[in-house]
């Protein structure tokens, strides 16, 4: 079956399926950042009519997509541009935030850590961290940290 024949949410399926094998990140962690199970994982990407539209938008999210009318193959030029530049990484590399470095010392062994992961190290080691110190970049972080996984409210 080629992609013409696809119905719209197995097109949609599919672009998760290409945008998490390209970021190579496996199920269960896709799964994971998006708070669903690996099973409804897979049934989002077989496009599964029977998920819940919840679940597909947290797989959006989780894989740093927007879901509008290109993902379902229709034409973009009448939409608005979606603003996924400012989007978290998949992983936050802990070298580039000087702060989230510190607070991070019980982590030895990684060297990117998760958005939901680095926010709540920010939050239960805000006593910690040197504001004065935060470069731009790293607020900036913080900011989208809140914002995104948050919900706007940072528990410090």
């Amino acid at each position: 079956m080629n992609e013409a024949e696809l119905s719209g949410s197995q097109q949609i399926g599919a672009a998760f399926k290409a945008r998490r094998k390209a970021l190579k990140v496996s199920p269960t962690r896709a799964a994971q950042a998006a708070a669903i199970s690996r099973v409804t994982l897979h049934r989002v990407e077989r496009g599964d009519t029977s998920v819940n539209v919840g679940a597909y938008l947290r797989v959006a999210d989780a894989l740093g997509l927007a879901l509008n009318s290109t993902l379902a193959g229709g034409d973009q030029s009448n939409g608005s541009p979606t603003d996924r530049e400012a989007a978290l990484p998949w992983l936050i590399p802990i070298d580039q935030y000087p702060q989230l470095k510190l607070i991070a010392w019980s982590l030895p062994d990684l060297q990117e850590i998760d958005p939901p992961l680095a926010l709540g190290l920010y939050e239960r080691n805000w006593r910690y961290v040197d504001q004065a110190a935060m470069t731009p970049q790293e607020q900036d972080l913080v900011n989208r940290l809140v914002k995104e996984h948050g919900n706007g409210c940072v528990f410090v």
